[in-house]
């Protein structure tokens, strides 16, 4: 059996990943309902944010368009985290062998300790001020390398 895949440029996989972005934009829709793996390109390179390989399987459980700009609006729900496995991205949806997916019971994240603290690293959104504030890109985009450089360092510790 296989799964339907979908490379996603970094740092939107990310944040696809993180929970933060659940419409994934796109200029073509498909009849497909259901998992599909998100796997982040190969490029661009971004220190700290993974590439060229699956991270997460998402439910795609709708597809709406807007009428303005005709994109189409890929509405993801149910991510779960999988083990990083290198993947050679595709355009549109490719094949990716069940066999490969190993799908996590928790982020990697959640199992680790920062270093100064005995408390888990906490996800993205937990770390805004205030909730109902936006962030703009390059905030978020920081803010995501600051923490999946946070992650790797102290994988690479234990």
């Amino acid at each position: 059996m296989r799964h339907l895949a979908l490379t996603v440029k970094q740092p939107y996989a990310s944040q696809i990943l993180d929970g933060s972005k659940p419409i994934e934009y796109r200029s073509w829709q498909t009849h497909h309902r259901g998992d599909i793996v998100i796997c982040a390109s190969k490029s661009p390179k971004m220190n700290g944010l993974p590439t060229g390989c699956m991270i997460c399987l998402a439910e795609l459980y709708d597809i709406t368009i807007n009428p303005d700009t005709g994109i189409f609006n890929w509405h993801l729900r149910n991510i779960r985290h999988l083990k990083q496995k290198p993947v050679k991205g595709q355009c549109r949806l490719f094949y990716v062998g069940i066999q490969s997916v190993v799908v996590l019971d928790k982020p990697p994240c959640h199992n680790l300790r920062a270093k100064r603290a005995d408390t888990p690293i906490r996800p993205l959104k937990d770390k805004m001020k205030n909730k109902d504030e936006k962030m703009n890109v390059d905030e978020s985009v920081e803010l995501l390398r600051k923490t999946v450089k946070k992650f790797l360092s102290a994988k690479h510790r234990s």
